[in-house]
């Protein structure tokens, strides 16, 4: 919001408004101005081809359009498109009949050359983002593709409508969109390079200050030798030799005395020269038609013009490479100078930090051996205690054993000698002692397999797991011929491996999926393998009543039970051997479960 004083406020609003009026206007003008450039220089190129229209093999207005968005912008497509309409010629000898034809072929001329020009500058703004496309080899043929590719659409547009109109016979159509293709191209190829290297680019000008006798004696030697070539100026008879091949010299001094403003030079007076000499049916281009004449020079120019700027761009990046390298050389020297400076202040304080260091290095590995000495002993006394803890835990189970079995053997004597007639308490009290003792027992044994797994030395060869847990599963039906349980085994999962600890596994984990099924009808067991990484990973996977996940770390331990012995007899070593058995076979386990619908347990091993 404006605020202040009225008058102050009047004089801000008229202020922005002249300066929108000054732009518009100036805009305005720049529209006015670029028509009336294109006009003329489309007049010329008229003259200058002596074709009907524009069909031509220059035609400059195309690089005037192109030169006039890239430096300024969209904003003057007016310009444009107005230049095409009144500058093609179809308009200077419409009569009356053909009036309404000639109007619509103006129009189809300024809609082409402005979908010409901004499609142009959309793609040089887009791939190329050096302001001058003409300093490196990359954006030349970028350039030249970009020049070739939006050239066609005017070419297309305009050739089309000459034919629809009746202008242009049908039959030259393919001859005259070439003959307007490659007019566009060259122009663009020319007129571009000279505005923009003219305008943005003063480093030309000091090649030019430099050597002004080199630059007019190599205009000379052009200009003559092209008239000689092209007979513009002369008139004799000089054979089928390639002559305009004599010119190639002039092009390579041109490129490397003076760019890209030298090569564009050349190429002009050569289009210049060839083109009057070949409208005139003289000079190395001239064939039995004129259309291959004409088609003929345009290559000619056309492969000029891209050989030239591509070696001026060569010339200007090793010219640029070496400038900097020439600045990167005296800044590395400058900095050499003051980091040698630096590094002489250094090494004195270098000299005393490496005599600490090698004495901090000597104290380092003084300390080292002791650790590792140290290290040695300690892992010697663990594997020591660990073979005894090993030894004394199985001979605590084994020991146990016999104990067990003379309870269990006195108490079946009481029962049967001493009372032999007891009433249904008294049973019930011999059953708890005997279920008790069967419980111990088993928990003894359990305990008696977890120290076999560690004390066991691996035998590796080829285990057919699928036929190992077939068996296991036939043990486990023919021990319980009343429940109805569904097992789903993949076949031919063959394992290096030691086959007693995968025994040991494979029965823990089908016991564990027995028990925890017997309230499913059917109930349904699962081994088979899938591909986890690299690796292959085995599973056991039951459809029981599951446990909670948060649980998973919990149920490998020794010991730990998650229902009771009520619900699911068991004395809870089996997952942990089931553990040990993975670990000593150098893999992993895990397991996914979820409360009433079932578990999977995952394994691998390395054999």
């Amino acid at each position: 919001m404006i605020t202040g004083k009225p008058e102050t406020n009047e004089l801000r609003r008229a202020t922005m408004g002249s300066q929108t009026n000054l732009s518009w206007n100036r805009k305005l003008a720049e529209i006015v101005l670029v028509a009336v450039i294109y006009i003329i220089i489309a007049r010329l190129g008229v003259i200058i081809s002596g074709q009907l229209v524009s069909v031509s093999g220059l035609w400059p207005s195309a690089g005037i359009a192109l030169a006039a968005l890239l430096l300024r912008g969209y904003y003057l497509w007016p310009g444009i498109f107005l230049g095409a309409v009144f500058g093609g010629g179809i308009l200077d000898s419409a009569s009356t009949p053909l009036l309404i034809s000639s109007i619509l072929v103006s129009l189809c001329f300024g809609v082409g050359m402005t979908l010409e020009a901004m499609l142009g500058t959309f793609l040089i703004k887009r791939f190329i983002p050096d302001p001058n496309p003409y300093n490196r080899r990359k954006d030349v043929f970028v350039f030249i593709i970009i020049a070739l590719l939006s050239t066609i659409t005017n070419a297309f547009v305009s050739v089309l409508s000459l034919i629809f109109t009746g202008f242009a016979p049908s039959s030259s159509f393919l001859f005259t969109l070439l003959i307007w293709w490659f007019g566009d191209f060259v122009g663009i190829i020319l007129v571009v390079p000279i505005i923009l290297i003219w305008i943005g680019a003063p480093w030309w000008y000091r090649r030019v200050q430099d050597n002004p006798g080199e630059l007019l004696l190599l205009l000379i030697l052009i200009l003559v030798t092209s008239a000689a070539i092209f007979q513009v100026f002369f008139n004799f008879d000089l054979g089928d030799y390639p002559v305009q091949f004599l010119l190639l010299p002039f092009l390579l001094w041109a490129a490397v005395r003076f760019g890209q403003l030298g090569v564009v030079l050349f190429v002009l007076s050569e289009l210049i020269f060839a083109s009057i000499g070949t409208l005139n049916r003289r000079g190395p281009f001239m064939l039995p038609s004129l259309n291959s004449s004409l088609l003929l020079l345009q290559a000619y120019i056309g492969t000029i013009s891209v050989v030239g700027l591509t070696l001026a761009a060569s010339i200007t990046e090793q010219l640029k490479v070496q400038s900097d390298l020439k600045k990167l050389s005296e800044n590395l020297e400058l900095q050499v100078r003051e980091r040698t400076g630096q590094v002489e202040k250094g090494n004195a304080k270098l000299r005393a930090e490496v005599q600490e260091r090698r004495e901090a290095e000597q104290a380092l590995r003084q300390l080292s051996a002791s650790l590792e000495q140290r290290v040695q002993e300690r892992t010697t006394e663990l594997e020591l205690a660990n073979k005894e803890l090993e030894s004394f835990s199985y001979s605590v189970a084994h020991d146990l054993r016999s104990p067990l079995r003379s309870i269990d053997g006195f108490i079946s004597i009481l029962k049967e000698e001493c009372f032999p007639e007891t009433d249904e308490k008294s049973n019930k009290y011999f059953n708890r002692v005997h279920a008790a003792v069967m419980h111990m027992g088993q928990l003894i044994e359990d305990l008696l397999k977890l120290t076999q797994v560690s004390r066991k030395e691996i035998e590796v060869r080829d285990v057919d797991l699928s036929d190992l847990v077939q068996r296991i599963a036939d043990e486990l039906m023919s021990e319980q011929t009343d429940r109805k349980v569904e097992f789903k085994i993949q076949e031919g999962i063959i394992v290096p491996g030691d086959k007693q600890l995968l025994g040991i596994l494979i029965n823990n984990l089908l016991d564990n999926a027995w028990k925890f099924t017997r309230t499913r009808t059917p109930a349904v067991i699962e081994f088979g393998s899938i591909n986890v990484d690299t690796s292959k990973a085995y599973f056991v996977r039951d459809n029981g009543i599951g446990f909670d996940i948060r649980y998973a770390d919990t149920i490998f331990k020794p010991f730990s039970r998650l229902h009771s012995t009520d619900e699911f007899p068991g004395t809870g070593i089996g997952l942990a051997t089931v553990q040990r058995v993975v670990q000593r076979l150098g893999g992993r386990i895990w397991v996914e479960a979820e409360v009433d619908k079932g578990a999977t347990f995952y394994f691998t091993f390395i054999a």
